[in-house]
């Protein structure tokens, strides 16, 4: 696609009242970036609801009122209840993200958060080999990413709220508004800016964990061997990013 069929695609037309849904990957930086649209909309047309299964206990009339869905709610699960919508998302490094959600999740685990997934119990006793390679944590690793942005769906319960089944196929890259990466949120909220009119900020960093220790060489080749479609689909949202950047600077398209 050439700078004009890019610049097409920013300066789309918007439909007037469509909702919103930004889908959040665990450890990509989506509370942050959720954070700056939320406060782009009234309390009253944000929805509570954060995950597929509770999403999916409510009917198409009681969500109507809502315009804007975050959390981990896929496309997929959303499109049974509202016919027509906008989708954004943030995609991050494959291995680091993985090994921040590992980290995380031992973290919440261990601190007993509460109505946690049990799996997340399991991956307390783990070492991150071990989380690589348990059938148990499969569904939490395999391509997460990747599987998302081809139609996949979180879990249907609380236990498997963060678990990811389907999205086999291609990504649907024509699904989504705009995909952003967790290294340039501020390119990501540029795009917002054009593409809905609202005011730029600086990227509001939330809930940013500590650094990861180095990984040796066979955690860094099992990271590898499950993110590898992972990292196809990271690799494209970097070039998209620095192709908007490119042309914000000669179009000024964060003015349109």
């Amino acid at each position: 696609m050439g700078k004009l069929g890019l610049l097409k695609l920013w300066r789309k037309d918007r439909i007037a009242g469509r909702p919103l849904l930004f889908m959040h990957i665990c450890k990509t930086g989506g509370q942050s970036l959720s954070q700056y649209i939320r406060e782009q909309f009234p309390e009253a047309q944000i929805c509570p609801h954060n995950t597929d299964y509770s999403l999916l206990h409510y009917s198409a009339k009681e969500l109507k009122q809502y315009t804007f869905f975050s959390g981990h709610i896929s496309p997929s699960a959303l499109a049974k209840r509202v016919p027509e919508f906008d989708t954004i998302t943030v995609l991050r490094d494959p291995s680091k993200r993985l090994v921040s959600a590992y980290h995380y999740w031992r973290k919440i685990a261990i601190e007993k958060w509460p109505d946690l997934p049990k799996v997340f119990y399991d991956v307390v006793d783990m070492s991150l080999s071990e989380f690589l390679e348990s059938d148990k944590t499969g569904r939490l690793v395999d391509n997460v990413q990747a599987r998302l942005m081809a139609g996949g769906r979180y879990g249907p319960n609380n236990d498997e709220r963060s678990m990811v089944f389907g999205g086999e196929g291609q990504p649907e890259w024509n699904r989504f508004t705009h995909v952003g990466i967790t290294e340039r949120l501020d390119r990501t909220i540029a795009a917002l800016c054009s593409l809905y009119g609202w005011p730029s900020t600086e990227p509001p960093y939330i809930n940013k964990g500590q650094a990861a220790a180095a990984v040796t060489d066979y955690e860094a080749e099992l990271l590898a061997k499950r993110t590898e479609r992972d990292m196809d689909v990271y690799q494209r949202a970097v070039s998209l990013s620095m192709d908007y950047s490119m042309l914000q600077s000669h179009y000024d398209i964060s003015q349109g």
